[in-house]
């Protein structure tokens, strides 16, 4: 009787963990992790891109690390945080509705997928070297560059050099 009195209150353990951590809400917890990473990124407070101005030189210290949390149905596995990436973002001064190019060039360490945005502009690229090179009017709606690296293997790069450009098309 004692045996079946111990497994019986061992599954109720495991139930409680179980509904304990179906309790945690994973959007909100997905939520607090995305405004922490958008509080990081305007710590940087790096120097606005002017349309016209000099040539952006970011590094790996210019962008916050991107950590996402993995939920399991284990209840012994839970929540564990793993790194997805990085993000910067960057103000953008003088889109008029001009025809713009947009050239961003660079590498880093390791393979990974390159995605630039600002207003309707947006760009990608994959792999250890970038270019993105693209011409168009976006409106007046680049107002804030925002540039994403992203991994598929939970490692970061020891590296990661970025010429970003913004200039009127001849």
């Amino acid at each position: 009787m004692n045996k079946l009195k111990a497994l019986s209150i061992g599954m109720l353990s495991l139930v409680s963990l179980f509904t304990q951590a179906q309790d945690l809400d994973p959007l909100s917890q997905n939520l607090e992790e995305l405004e922490n990473i958008e509080a990081s990124i305007s710590q940087l407070a790096l120097d606005p891109i002017y349309i016209n101005g000099v040539i952006h030189k970011l590094t790996k210290a210019d962008f916050v690390p991107v950590y996402k949390t993995i939920y399991y149905d284990n209840p012994c596995l839970g929540a564990i945080r793993r790194f997805v990436g990085y993000k910067t973002s960057i103000p953008v001064i003088g889109d008029y509705g001009q025809n713009l190019v947009f050239e961003l060039s660079g590498r880093s360490a390791k393979s990974m997928k390159l995605t630039a945005s600002c207003g309707n502009f947006s760009g990608t690229d994959t792999g250890s070297k970038y270019v993105i090179s693209k011409s168009m009017s976006t409106n007046q709606t680049c107002e804030n560059m925002v540039l994403e690296f992203s991994v598929d293997d939970y490692q970061q790069s020891s590296t990661i050099d970025l010429n970003v450009l913004i200039a009127e098309s001849f």
